[in-house]
């Protein structure tokens, strides 16, 4: 299974629906804030998504602020990390990915890029398309196959 990972996009699409234009996808996780930028980069490209609500998405009333999906046998968490206070590390959102049965933790939030692994949990920040607080703008492509997750940054 083939996925894409974005968060942060802050009304700043047109990177990511290129490259989801150019490159095929089964679907795309939307880690917050702006989840209305989810369904108009669905609208436009055609793929479905998953989402969860960020600290800026105030008038979302229909996405969840987390969810567990199963990907070919992975279990993943996504939050955006607000509620996990990231910002003074990402021990709470391992923890929490744990409790829930998850292997894998997305999250967004601080705009910043991590591929990091926490109390046996990968934690995956695709970083932001629209305003990164590290070196480049991006999001995440993924490819799973045999239970394993591989992960590619992709950059703009």
């Amino acid at each position: 299974m083939k996925f894409a990972i974005i968060s942060d996009t802050h009304s700043s699409i047109d990177d990511v629906v290129s490259f989801l234009l150019d490159n095929e996808v089964d679907f795309f996780i939307h880690a917050g804030d702006y989840t209305s930028d989810a369904e108009e980069i669905s609208y436009i490209t055609g793929i479905s998504y998953k989402c969860v609500k960020g600290n800026n998405d105030y008038y979302d009333n229909i996405n969840p602020e987390f969810m567990v999906i199963n990907v070919d046998g992975i279990n993943i968490y996504i939050t955006h990390g607000h509620r996990e206070n990231i910002h003074f590390g990402y021990e709470k959102l391992a923890i929490t990915a744990k409790k829930k049965g998850c292997s894998v933790a997305i999250f967004g939030h601080n705009h910043l890029y991590v591929d990091e692994t926490l109390l046996s949990v990968r934690l995956l920040n695709p970083g932001s398309p629209s305003l990164p607080r590290d070196s480049k703008k991006s999001m995440m492509l993924c490819n799973t196959h045999d239970g394993i997750l591989d992960v590619k940054k992709i950059t703009f």
